[in-house]
């Protein structure tokens, strides 16, 4: 019980010192003398393990009681490796991300298969060697024996290799973007950005669709939404509707009123906008998906 409040302890200090620090990758000053004390618990903490390993229980000492320092070495070695992944959190974060990335394309059977159930396959079968070799020491059993599972498994590794090309596949790309919202990112800066304009349908997605095929060449519809919180429906070149539009607190739809009928208001989902395109679906439209062209 005293090793797990110590080593809560451990954490909850490396925990307090990464906020103060945030994630600083420094190993100059104050930061690098706890490295080189990290190092030093480390290399004292092997040496007294495996080089120098405490006294067995069945073995006396002077005062007749075996000397036992396990539980004060492992809180070297658990306090050396908080402070090794405190200060290698970026080098260490790199190479698991890139060992997992390995990993899930390797284990990857399909786009309908998750990975983890490969995952657990593996598992089963490392399991498997791992008894094998328990079998055949306890038992006196042919090495041989061990080469059945080991086979199975580096023959599965082998064609998942060999099929998924693990190695071609490429990490995300994590360098810094500038500030600012993306072209086709949805919140209230873009639409203030790019609502305002002209837009004429060009598409229909949905049970109406047939019906705007056969119209299309003969009618032009367009949505015409100004800097004032207007919004006027045009029909070759007509206007047929006037609307008021708000943004939704969401920061993803718009919000139209009809002047008529101030108290009711009927939402307006943006799928996608950039300065050339919006995509919408609404009940004002069946619940269809409208894909407009800017004028």
């Amino acid at each position: 019980m005293r090793a797990i409040f110590k080593i809560i302890g451990i954490m909850i200090v490396i925990y307090f010192v990464s906020k103060s620090t945030g994630n600083s990758y420094i190993f100059s000053g104050s930061s690098g003398l706890l490295f080189l004390a990290g190092l030093s618990f480390l290399a004292y903490a092997l040496y007294k393990i495996i080089i120098n390993p405490s006294v067995k229980a069945n073995q006396k000492s002077t005062a007749n009681k075996p000397v036992n320092n396990t539980k004060k070495n492992w809180t070297y070695v658990l306090l050396a490796t908080a402070i090794l992944i405190f200060f290698l959190q970026k080098l260490l974060g790199m190479i698991s991300y890139r060992f997992f990335l390995f990993m899930d394309n390797l284990l990857r059977l399909s786009d309908s298969v998750h990975p983890v159930v490969m995952w657990a396959v593996i598992g089963l079968f490392t399991g498997l060697i791992y008894g094998s070799f328990v079998a055949w020491k306890k038992y006196k059993l042919e090495f041989k024996l061990n080469l059945i599972p080991i086979g199975i498994f580096l023959f599965i590794v082998f064609i998942l290799f060999i099929v998924n090309e693990p190695l071609n596949s490429e990490p995300i790309n994590t360098a810094l973007q500038p500030a600012g919202p993306k072209e086709n990112e949805i919140n209230t800066d873009s639409i203030k950005k790019f609502i305002v304009n002209r837009w004429k349908t060009v598409d229909v997605i949905g049970k109406n669709r047939e019906k705007f095929l056969r119209i299309k060449n003969s009618v032009t519809s367009e949505l015409e939404l100004k800097k004032n919180g207007k919004c006027y429906m045009n029909k070759n070149g007509v206007r047929k509707a006037t609307f008021y539009y708000t943004i939704a607190p969401d920061g993803k739809s718009l919000l139209f009123t009809d002047p008529d009928k101030t108290e009711e208001t009927v939402p307006v989902q943006i799928i996608s906008i950039t300065k050339d395109e919006l995509v919408i679906t609404s009940a004002m439209y069946h619940n269809d998906t409208v894909l407009f062209k800017a004028k």
